[in-house]
């Protein structure tokens, strides 16, 4: 089986973000295992170098050259490692972006159920957080007509997934309601005029008359004689 190369940590960017570290870090993990290498043995601990660069590769050098620490295995460096990649306000930074978790946000409203996903994954990365708190954080996520509309149905005492349910289904039916408002208030178009009949043109000549040999309702012209009736007196 071929696995996917582990991309190198060289303790900036996005490996001061302790989710991204984390999931770095179950990555070296999962390689080792399919190696079948013990974690303790120095084969291991030469091998998680070779993902290092920079600040993270001299660490490595150091913890390898150090009399204290030199024999210790994977696991002792990673900690080390994670305590030089992650700054100590990391975890306050993650509780601040927890309670600042909103459904809408700079004129954006996100489906529900994405914002329960983004919930869910803040006690992975700070387990002093309950379900409880995530409950809650829910509530003050959502969008104030949603919270309205879902409030009767929920308590701290529902399962999760049948919270998240709840919330989705009056999401939706917010959305259809207001997207219903939305075209009942657009200006109707008006209707295209009728086209008139066809009438044909008759020519500009003056001497153009029209042939009336097929109308019925013609009435008789007097026609005039070229003799005139002589009265009496002439």
């Amino acid at each position: 089986m071929k696995l996917l190369k582990l991309a190198t940590n060289d303790g900036r960017g996005i490996y001061k973000t302790a989710a991204i570290f984390d999931a770095w870090v179950r990555d070296l993990r999962d390689h080792l295992e399919l190696a079948e290498m013990d974690l303790e043995s120095s084969y291991a601990i030469i091998w998680v170098g070779m993902y290092l660069k920079d600040g993270t590769k001299m660490l490595h050098t150091q913890f390898r050259a150090n009399e204290v620490t030199k024999h210790l295995g994977v696991e002792e460096f990673l900690k080390a490692l994670r305590q030089y990649c992650i700054p100590f306000t990391s975890k306050e930074t993650l509780w601040n972006e927890f309670q600042a978790i909103r459904q809408t946000r700079n004129g954006r409203t996100l489906p529900i159920q994405e914002i329960a996903n983004k919930i869910k994954q803040y006690p992975m990365q700070l387990p002093r957080i309950s379900n409880w708190q995530c409950y809650h954080q829910l509530l003050e996520a959502m969008d104030a007509p949603l919270l309205q509309a879902v409030r009767l149905f929920i308590n701290e005492d529902i399962e999760w997934d049948k919270l998240i349910e709840q919330c989705e289904i009056h999401d939706s039916v917010r959305k259809i309601n207001k997207h219903s408002a939305h075209s009942s208030s657009r200006p109707h178009q008006r209707p295209h005029p009728q086209s008139k009949p066809y009438t044909p043109m008759l020519p500009s000549n003056s001497s153009f008359k029209p042939n009336h040999r097929f109308d019925r309702n013609r009435k008789p012209t007097p026609s005039t004689s070229r003799f005139t009736k002589l009265t009496q007196q002439e």
